[in-house]
């Protein structure tokens, strides 16, 4: 019996060793800040580079292109962020916890003339149900982070929080479907 085990095991190791393994998956959150200075994009040519200071605004988000060697500032914030890459490397999604009592979420493109999309506002227009919306509308501790991409278009995101409205608290995950950032 020992045997048939050690065999199995050894097969299942081979079969593992053998699956090709991405260097960031495309869904992966990269958290800041961090020891980690950057994250980098599913097919490498871009990176979102974090940089802190002693003064306010205490941390910065750039795109790094790394083919054209050039960088622009995409965000700073105050407490910490998380970065998700869409899997195709055309735009990112980022978790911005502002504060105690709110965390936003913005998608943004790699081209430059494109601006952010707050999924908030995205969401929130979406909603016909009275009461939904009012969880996100009345409650004052209200958070959106998005969670994986499920396509390049097609975002999941987590929206959680408490208040007036929702004193025990409440929690949803909604799809959202964005325009290609070609």
């Amino acid at each position: 019996m020992n045997a048939y085990r050690v065999a199995i095991t050894l097969s299942l190791a081979l079969v593992m060793c053998t699956v090709p393994v991405a260097p960031q998956e495309a869904s992966s959150r990269v958290s800041f800040p961090s020891a980690r200075s950057e994250a980098v994009s599913p097919d490498r040519r871009f990176a979102i580079v974090n940089t802190d200071a002693d003064t306010e605004p205490y941390h910065a988000l750039s795109l790094e292109d790394r083919k054209t060697k050039s960088r622009r500032k995409i965000l700073e914030y105050g407490r910490s962020v998380e970065v998700l890459w869409n899997p195709e490397s055309t735009s990112f999604a980022v978790n911005d916890y502002a504060g105690s009592n709110l965390a936003e979420c913005k998608v943004f493109s790699i081209l430059p003339d494109r601006p952010p999309l707050d999924v908030s506002d995205q969401i929130r227009s979406g909603i016909t149900n009275p009461k939904e919306l009012a969880s996100l509308r009345k409650n004052d501790h209200v958070y959106y982070a998005a969670v994986r991409w499920l396509s390049p278009e097609v975002l999941r995101v987590k929206v959680w929080g408490h208040g007036d409205e929702n004193p025990s608290g409440f929690k949803r995950f909604y799809t959202i479907r964005l325009k290609s950032a070609r």
